[in-house]
């Protein structure tokens, strides 16, 4: 009987203790809990030194968008006072004199590949230097298109006269290449000079009469 006296008592000394430390570690609030604890953490995009801040790839492949501000273009609608374009036209086939048949196609001419418009309708192309740009467009059959180019202080830096237009017109683009190779980075502007046609009225009738187009400010380049 004793015994199970004492086994009681111990019982409850043990009870009393725990139910003490249970106390402590509710009424005590300095009192940290022993497990861990985790803060959420959103994962964070890392910025690759090489990729200039924030761009899409870059790094050390070199091929990222930058990042560390935007890339501004060149709009081209207007070109640069600086430039006084003095393009003349070519001789070769011109038949001012007589009517002629014309295409189903409106003359103009670029340069290209073309990347765009600007504003007013002149073509923009932006290529990589050292790119192959082409001089084409749509003119009277069997005349040539004469291209001048310059750069924004106005320096005349290339020229390139093209084949004969086709029976449809066209000036093919394939043998009129030139490469950018000796052209800096930098914005240009291109002037032509060609023979186009436009309608006029012979005893009511409507006809087409060649015409030279003198100076046609055509397209806008960024080379970078």
């Amino acid at each position: 009987m004793r015994s199970n006296t004492s086994l009681s008592l111990l019982a409850l000394v043990v009870a009393a203790a725990a139910a003490a430390a249970c106390g402590d570690s509710v009424t005590h609030s300095n009192v940290q809990p022993s497990r861990p604890h985790y803060l959420a953490i959103e994962p964070i995009d890392p910025v690759d030194p090489g990729d200039g801040g924030g761009g899409t790839g870059g790094g050390d492949t070199g091929g990222g968008t930058g990042g560390g501000g935007a890339t501004t273009t060149t709009d081209f609608s207007t070109y640069p006072g600086t430039i006084t374009p003095n393009v003349p036209v070519d001789n070769y086939g011109a038949n001012t004199f007589y009517y002629v048949s014309g295409c189903a196609q409106f003359p103009y001419v670029w340069v290209a590949p073309t990347s765009g418009n600007a504003s007013n309708g002149v073509t923009i192309t932006r290529v990589a230097q050292g790119s192959t740009i082409y001089f084409t467009g749509i003119v009277d059959r069997d005349t040539k298109v004469n291209f001048h180019v310059y750069n924004a202080a106005g320096q005349l830096v290339m020229t390139h006269l093209t084949q004969p237009a086709h029976d449809n017109c066209v000036v093919y683009h394939e043998p009129e290449a030139r490469s950018t190779w000796g052209l800096p980075r930098g914005d240009y502007y291109v002037f032509a000079s060609y023979w186009s046609y436009h309608t006029e009225y012979a005893y009511n009738v409507a006809v087409l009469r060649e015409h030279a187009e003198l100076n046609r400010y055509v397209s806008g380049i960024t080379i970078y």
